[in-house]
């Protein structure tokens, strides 16, 4: 038999100590119910997406330019507005990918009558020229006086 240690501060078997705990201890939850849920703000790009984690998630395209929650856990990425939730993708599977959303562009105006984009240039007046007759440069360019 081997020989059994006494605990110097407990002055009791550990072995002994243990048997009693265990059979008070409740079994561990399933880990699942401790996944991780992280939360970032975001904002949606004029295309209707919000890039999260490498990938892109397709957005209402009411929501472009806004800001809006992504909120994510191992499987799923939901976009939300406040409460609301607007969008909700299953987790992107690698880096880089775009996942729509079905109905997305649905009622987007095509008509021009949307939201004014800002001017791409703008014109500037450049220097006042002379404008002369070709009969000018024909005299000078032979001897002639033109003026």
């Amino acid at each position: 038999m081997a020989h059994q240690r006494i605990h110097g501060t407990t002055a009791r078997q550990p072995a002994a100590m243990l048997a009693e705990e265990r059979a008070r201890l409740t079994p561990p939850r399933p880990t699942a119910i401790f996944v991780p849920l992280l939360e970032e703000e975001r904002r949606v790009s004029r295309d209707g997406y919000v890039c999260y984690g490498g990938s892109r998630y397709g957005v209402p395209w009411r929501y472009s330019g806004r800001a809006v929650t992504v909120r994510a856990d191992e499987l799923t990425v939901e976009i939300r507005d406040g409460d609301r939730v607007v969008a909700r993708h299953p987790r992107a599977l690698l880096r880089g990918m775009t996942l729509s959303l079905p109905g997305q562009y649905q009622g987007v105006p095509l008509n021009g009558s949307g939201r004014p984009q800002p001017a791409l240039a703008m014109q500037v007046a450049g220097p006042e020229v002379e404008v002369r007759s070709l009969r000018v440069y024909e005299a000078v360019l032979a001897g002639g006086e033109a003026w």
